[in-house]
């Protein structure tokens, strides 16, 4: 018994370590030999119904929008960037579910889902949603940048596994309500791991920053788009000049999304991956800058932040300088 109470204490001491994204590459030979069902979303009645009793019912159009465009970014995403043949369907989580109690076993199915944590558990004690659940404030909740208590990840998982916590790929996303490069950034990342798997058949579990490896391209041979909705409010033309001075593009979201999505080699985008932690009763939100080659998603800058400060979740001075560093170091990244 007092072992055992020992062990508890221990256990309840640690904090629970999120990942920004892992995955099970011994499982990827089974996803590349079967079909792929991507998960839409349909409006919910009882999120109109809820915008309707708070007088805001002159969003319901907006709402029914934003889930249309998220649907369209994920079936273009996925024409794009999805690496096999197989056939691809499109139909919801209580649609592929179905089929998972039938015993369907020739299938894998891509979705995002919204992880929601408990004020005192952080990540020990989430609660994944199957799908994603708009919020009231679905216009603003990415502009808050705000990840501690709810946060989104893209996952790969073998149909039969799907009521199971056994997914084959998990990466965490940017925006509580995916946009269009979040869904480029979770398929890119995807296909890293589809390279490592090639290389390593003997290996299972890889975490992210195990599989992204910098190439052979620098970030200064790239205009580096630069999210306006992104950018610390002290950022201005002069001050990201002083900070990273080679060639960069501040873009509004739309743009941002155009270029990201179009797969273009001459632009570099950036990725703020959240990491949630839970350390006894406290909850502790890392954030992990990525740049990328919109191209293919090839590692091109990596910055961790090492202080609690607001500005780790936004592009910030520090992170540019950090950019234009190994941009001048010839790619060479220091982890």
């Amino acid at each position: 018994m007092r072992k055992l109470i020992f062990i508890v204490l221990v256990l309840l001491a640690c904090p629970v370590r999120a990942q920004y994204g892992s995955a099970n590459l011994s499982k990827f030979r089974m996803v590349a030999n079967r079909r792929l069902i991507v998960v839409t979303e349909l409006d919910s009645p009882a999120m109109i119904e809820l915008l309707r009793k708070k007088k805001k019912g002159h969003e319901v159009s907006d709402y029914q929008r934003s889930v249309a465009n998220y649907n369209a970014h994920f079936k273009a995403v996925v024409e794009k960037w999805w690496p096999y043949e197989q056939e691809v369907l499109y139909m919801t989580f209580q649609e592929a579910d179905r089929l998972r109690r039938a015993k369907v076993k020739d299938a894998a199915v891509l979705y995002c889902a919204h992880i929601e944590n408990f004020t005192t558990k952080g990540d020990e004690g989430a609660r994944k949603r199957n799908g994603l659940d708009w919020p009231e404030n679905f216009k603003t909740v990415n502009q808050k940048r705000e990840h501690w208590d709810t946060y989104t990840v893209m996952e790969l998982k073998l149909i039969e596994e799907l009521g199971k916590d056994k997914p084959v790929f998990s990466q965490n996303l940017a925006n509580i309500l995916p946009d269009g490069a979040d869904l480029v950034f979770g398929l890119q990342m995807f296909l890293q791991y589809v390279k490592a798997a090639e290389d390593n058949h003997n290996v299972e579990s890889r975490d992210l920053m195990d599989v992204l490896k910098q190439g052979e391209k620098s970030i200064s041979e790239k205009t580096l788009l630069l999210p306006k909705k992104w950018l610390h409010p002290y950022l201005v033309e002069r001050t990201i000049q002083a900070a990273y001075n080679y060639p960069y593009q501040i873009a509004d979201n739309e743009t941002y999304q155009h270029l990201v999505e179009s797969g273009d080699s001459a632009y570099a985008y950036v990725q703020i991956i959240p990491e949630v932690l839970s350390k006894r009763v406290k909850i502790k939100t890392n954030y992990l800058h990525l740049v990328l080659d919109v191209s293919d998603g090839t590692l091109l800058a990596v910055y961790k932040a090492s202080s609690d400060e607001d500005e780790d979740k936004v592009i910030s001075k520090n992170s540019l300088k950090e950019y234009a560093q190994q941009a001048r170091n010839n790619g060479l990244i220091r982890r």
